[in-house]
């Protein structure tokens, strides 16, 4: 994937936010996650890969139905396909920096939200 054409896919697919991440209140782009694999453009004819983050996801299809949706405005492609690499191991490292230290925050602040003090006894069991 050269350097251009990396950047122009991943400012195409920072537009594409994360189903899970919205739905726990922390939205973040797939390319923040870590999802952007590879890229290759051929005669037009771009190619993109992504990974998931479990293999039971039950979002792929949104997610690259919108990566679609989204690498459809770039110049230069006349045809996209959208693939999963199934056997790429998603670790939490590949979470961008920024977006890493989004995460931490919001669950400092819900950790706040709980109860620390121990629930009262209810006699010997």
């Amino acid at each position: 994937m050269t350097t251009d054409l990396h950047e122009r896919v991943a400012a195409a697919l920072q537009q594409v936010t994360d189903p899970c991440s919205a739905a726990s209140r922390t939205p973040m782009s797939i390319v923040d996650l870590g999802l952007l694999e590879d890229a290759q453009l051929v005669e037009g004819h771009l190619r993109v890969t992504l990974c998931v983050t479990a293999p039971n996801c039950l979002m792929i299809g949104t997610i690259m139905h919108a990566a679609r949706v989204a690498l459809a405005r770039l110049d230069g492609v006349a045809s996209i396909e959208v693939t999963i690499d199934h056997t790429v191991v998603w670790e939490p490292d590949r979470i961008a920096p920024a977006a890493a230290e989004r995460i931490d925050e919001h669950r400092r602040r819900s950790l706040e939200l709980l109860p620390l003090s121990p629930a009262p006894s209810r006699g010997a069991v």
